[in-house]
């Protein structure tokens, strides 16, 4: 077994990712923005990330069985912690 003379690694500079600063909706813009993907396929998709934080990764790997209709919940049995989200209906939204 050969050993280096030195650290090659600190030879080079490591990458620094780069800063972008995200945007959020407003929530005054949160009824046009329902209005708008009312009519879309992806309505359910959309307002399900709106109103749990869901991730997209997260979002597109929901099964049925996560999903609680009975009681507005769904649960990631994937995730490292037990997390869950609680869908408010429209009748609950204003609280």
């Amino acid at each position: 077994m050969e050993f280096l003379a030195r650290n090659v690694a600190e030879a080079v500079e490591p990458p620094h990712p780069e800063h972008t600063n995200m945007a959020a909706l407003a929530p005054d813009d949160i009824p046009t923005f329902l209005a708008a993907i009312e009519k879309t396929h992806y309505h359910t998709l959309f307002y399900t990330a709106l109103f749990t934080g869901m991730r997209l990764g997260e979002l597109l790997g929901l099964c049925w069985c996560a999903v609680d209709l009975d009681i507005n919940n769904i649960c990631n049995p994937d995730a490292p912690q037990a997390i869950q989200w609680i869908v408010c209906d429209k009748a609950t939204e204003e609280l």
